[in-house]
């Protein structure tokens, strides 16, 4: 049995390697049909494929999932093909005898897509979108863990938490603003606690303007401070990561920022939870295709299993999704929210074994 289970072992991986390879690839296709239109002077084909390449690390750790399910799928189909399946049946070997060389190949598959999403993901979409904003607007934005600066007009402005709300929209925190004249020397600065970009303008909050003349220097506090913005509303969208963007490693530091000034935390800790629980959901995808192992003995026409794998998995996710975003609206824990998927899982499971 351990010679069968080395043997699935190797029979599995190149179907869930190749598989991640070709999702990845499809979206790439599909995200480079959807920067076409936005083709300027600045940003053309060669700038395109720079921003496509940026985004590989976040495309592979978001896929790898659904990857894994089809993967597994087109595995178990190839060893029931072969009639090996049935071999290993007659011999004693349960299909449950799958799980463990399953999980070690998944393991193994889980070591680069970790990499990707936590090493590489988040940096290389800062990259990305900032470099995207440069190209097509002609404005330097540079991002990391200094933060957001950006130049709009004769206006530099650093961004220490550049955040966004439940709803989904732009809230700037702990916002410095500073004014240069036309040979590039400092005239004012200004200092907000908080900061939104609209049509007006920076709409700034609980702040302080100190302003530099031949008077000398004038220091005034303020509520409320409207500054003109020559950037368009929704530009600095493309600029700001969402939290299921982030790793564990940036959400952390924006979590002790958002619980030390109460604000509301709920879809950060969602993403770390997220984070924490994607092996273990990565995992429960690809068990999905093990009851399939029968269908694919009975049926055996590959398009059908794949088709019936694809809409597992699609239908498996659509449910993950809405059933986290009516679970974290009524208030659950996010750990519980996080652990959703796996009861869903478990459900499908036996669901798919009872009729295979």
């Amino acid at each position: 049995m351990a010679l069968f289970e080395r043997y699935a072992g190797r029979t599995l991986a190149p179907p869930i390697g190749l598989v991640w390879l070709a999702i990845v690839a499809l979206y790439l296709m599909i995200d480079g049909l959807r920067e076409l239109r936005f083709q300027a002077a600045g940003y053309g084909f060669a700038e395109m494929l720079w921003y496509l390449a940026l985004t590989i690390p976040r495309r592979a750790y978001q896929v790898f999932p659904f990857a894994a399910l089809l993967g597994t799928v087109l595995g178990l189909h190839t060893l029931a093909q072969r009639r090996e399946l049935i071999a290993a049946e007659i011999s004693g070997a349960r299909p449950g005898r799958l799980i463990r060389p399953l999980t070690a190949v998944l393991i193994l598959a889980l070591v680069p897509a970790l990499l990707f999403g936590e090493g590489l993901s988040a940096d290389f979409e800062m990259k990305a979108r900032s470099y995207r904003l440069r190209a097509i607007t002609g404005l330097v934005s540079l991002a990391g863990p200094g933060g957001l600066w950006l130049r709009d007009g004769h206006s530099v402005i650093h961004i220490d938490q550049p955040l966004l709300d439940a709803g989904g929209d732009t809230d700037f925190r702990q916002l410095a603003l500073y004014k240069l004249d036309e040979h590039e020397h400092l005239t004012t600065w200004v200092r907000a606690a908080r900061a939104q970009h609209t049509a007006a303008g920076w709409d700034l909050f609980a702040g302080e303007i100190t302003a530099l003349d031949e008077n000398g220097v004038r220091r005034e506090a303020f509520d409320r401070l409207l500054w003109p913005t020559r950037l368009a509303p929704g530009t600095l969208g493309i600029a700001v990561l969402r939290p299921s963007l982030l790793g564990i490693r940036h959400l952390r530091p924006v979590l002790d920022y958002l619980r030390s000034n109460q604000l509301d935390d709920r879809h950060y800790r969602m993403a770390l939870w997220e984070r924490w629980f994607y092996p273990l959901h990565t995992l429960a995808a690809a068990l999905l295709a093990l009851p399939l192992v029968g269908r694919a003995r009975a049926e055996g026409g590959r398009g059908r299993i794949l088709l019936a794998a694809v809409g597992l998995g699609i239908g498996w996710f659509v449910v993950q999704r809405l059933t986290q975003g009516v679970a974290l609206a009524a208030g659950w824990p996010p750990p519980v929210v996080a652990a959703l998927p796996l009861l869903l899982a478990a459900a499908a499971y036996r669901l798919l074994s009872r009729q295979g």
